[in-house]
């Protein structure tokens, strides 16, 4: 884990978002929630708190394995 992995983690779990897990390639890190309920301006700004200026940008979206639904967040940065 890098740390921006570590940060992304650590700042969602502060807020009990049920973290799954958390991958990074090439300066984009996903952050995958145990939630079907998302809330994309929540999101991004435990994000912006989480990596500050090292942000570019934040992408929130629904996926479903299976029968389970979950939330990918995809943050892009520096």
């Amino acid at each position: 884990m890098t740390d921006t992995t570590d940060q992304l983690r650590d700042a969602f779990e502060r807020t009990e978002y049920p973290v799954d897990s958390v991958g990074e390639n090439r300066g984009l890190t996903q952050v995958h929630l145990r939630t079907d309920d998302p809330h994309g301006d929540e999101l991004q700004a435990i994000a912006e708190d989480a990596i500050g200026d090292a942000l570019l940008g934040v992408d929130v979206s629904v996926e479903e394995v299976g029968d389970e639904v979950g939330t990918v967040v995809s943050v892009r940065h520096r």
